[in-house]
């Protein structure tokens, strides 16, 4: 049987997908850095903007190899 992909997900979940902590990910989803919706009194982050922002992020030379 094929798993769901979900199409949004928390805050924690998105903060352990791209490898920050939950502190972080508020802050920046406060700064409107990461886009969010409210589902009632839940937040919840589409897949798709996490999945952009990873591949922005590799498009993106690391401080370190600039030198």
């Amino acid at each position: 049987m094929e798993s769901i992909k979900p199409i949004f997900v928390s805050p924690a979940e998105a903060a352990k997908l791209l490898g920050m902590s939950r502190s972080k990910m508020y802050e920046l989803l406060r700064a409107g850095v990461i886009p969010s919706r409210k589902f009632g009194a839940s937040i919840r982050i589409p897949v798709r903007s996490l999945e952009r922002m990873a591949i922005a992020a590799d498009r993106v030379p690391d401080e370190a190899a600039r030198g």
